[in-house]
């Protein structure tokens, strides 16, 4: 079993529960709390301050502004909730310069897999499989049309802090 070394560590660790926590928000009820956003950004400055090594965050939050634009034109078009809006933007912060491109890509990658997943028939065979074992509102999940994107925003946030924690 792992267990966060320094006050850094147990910060990011707390930053990756937050996380997943909006994403099963997101699944459960199609959204996630603004106090989950805000814990999470919230988070950073004391990670910076406790962390050993250099942190470039005034590039994180420049960072974090560009997605804070490119997810405001997505939710203005309709193409992702408010609270997704958010999430990005708050774990785009973390991700920083150092590990934008790693966030970005598993944030794709597990997106792009619960799409092509909401688009095939798996998805009647996963809510039928879910309806069996009482989950219910998975099951709605998967016979709906809207997609939980949380689940992937918290996945892209959950490979930064593993790597800010194995740095």
């Amino acid at each position: 079993m792992y267990l966060p070394e320094t006050a850094s560590d147990y910060i990011v660790a707390a930053m990756m529960v937050l996380a997943i926590t909006g994403a099963i928000s997101d699944v459960r009820t199609y959204r996630i709390p603004n106090t989950i956003n805000l814990i999470v950004a919230g988070l950073f400055p004391v990670y910076v301050i406790f962390n050993d090594t250099h942190v470039d965050w005034s590039f994180a939050l420049l960072i974090a502004g560009g997605a804070f634009a490119v997810s405001a034109l997505l939710f203005g078009f309709g193409l992702i909730g408010g609270g997704d809006a958010k999430m990005l933007t708050a774990l785009a912060l973390w991700a920083g310069p150092a590990y934008l491109a790693d966030f970005v890509l598993a944030t794709t990658l597990v997106g792009g897999v619960l799409a092509i997943l909401m688009m095939t028939s798996a998805r009647h065979a996963l809510a039928l499989a879910a309806e069996t074992v009482g989950q219910h509102r998975l099951s709605a999940v998967f016979q709906g049309d809207v997609l939980p994107y949380g689940v992937a925003i918290a996945a892209g946030g959950a490979v930064v802090g593993l790597q800010l924690i194995a740095a």
